[in-house]
């Protein structure tokens, strides 16, 4: 089960534009990490909001030609993501916040 070391040390930070992670949380049954994503307007306001986790279970990825690795897929809103990850790399916080900004990036309002 992945364990992010300083997971609370993410609170406030600037993802990128407005977005910026509110709150975060462990899930307790379902093995997620759940960030709050918030746009804040320039008054200081939420203007959009929504809900990144990732999923602290892993899954055995295969990819073509290569040895298998374990890798964690975040979810957006709720919904299953193509984004994953290996531990250690998302350990470097730089990769972390890029993963998420791709994910506001490609599923926010795409719906």
């Amino acid at each position: 089960m992945l364990t992010i070391q300083n997971v609370t040390k993410l609170a406030g930070r600037r993802i990128f534009g407005g977005w910026v992670v509110r709150d975060m949380n462990c899930h307790p049954t379902q093995h997620k990490y759940m960030f709050d994503m918030h746009c804040m307007g320039p008054l200081g306001n939420t203007i959009d909001r929504c809900t990144i986790s990732l999923n602290r279970k892993a899954m055995v990825l295969h990819p073509d030609g290569k040895p298998a690795e374990l890798v964690y897929y975040f979810n957006y809103n709720g919904e299953d993501t193509n984004v994953c990850g290996g531990a250690e790399w998302l350990g470097n916080i730089g990769n972390f916040v890029a993963q998420m900004e791709y994910i506001i990036k490609k599923y926010h309002n795409k719906g």
